[in-house]
């Protein structure tokens, strides 16, 4: 048997442990939403999911899904170049999504939204002239929880 002083302090460290648990579990079980800005520009709504380590961009106005992001990568016995492929990564830290696509030239667009600032930053890099010379752009931005 426990003695009732120390059931007593192992409930009072166990405590705070179990708390976290709950905002981890919601974390993990529930999709939320962010409307982000790019350098001043438009906002975009995105709603982050999870459990099914999707991204899903929403119309402003509608709140209709416009477009989904999801990890999709060819087999590889097809080889890189041939599919579009994409990744998506979300930890409790940081929601990050890449696309790379190649018609005609070889584009690859990356994003990164650090959860714990709602710091967004996205970054393009296009072929130029289908030469070994890229084009890359950075760009920075918010995101507010909505």
């Amino acid at each position: 048997m426990i003695p009732v002083r120390c059931a007593k302090g192992a409930a009072a460290l166990l405590l705070p442990l179990l708390a976290g648990c709950d905002i981890l579990w919601g974390w993990t079980a529930e999709p939320f939403r962010l409307s982000c800005s790019l350098d001043s520009g438009l906002p975009t709504i995105l709603r982050i999911d999870p459990r099914t380590q999707q991204v899903q961009e929403l119309d402003p106005k509608t709140g209709e899904v416009t477009r989904t992001i999801t990890t999709s990568e060819p087999p590889p016995e097809l080889g890189g170049g041939i599919i579009d492929d994409s990744r998506v990564t979300i930890t409790p830290r940081q929601v990050s999504w890449e696309t790379r696509m190649y018609r005609p030239q070889w584009a690859q667009d990356s994003h990164s939204i650090d959860l714990t600032t709602l710091r967004y930053t996205s970054e393009s890099v296009v072929q130029i002239d289908m030469g070994p010379e890229m084009s890359k752009e950075t760009r920075t931005g918010r995101c507010r929880r909505i």
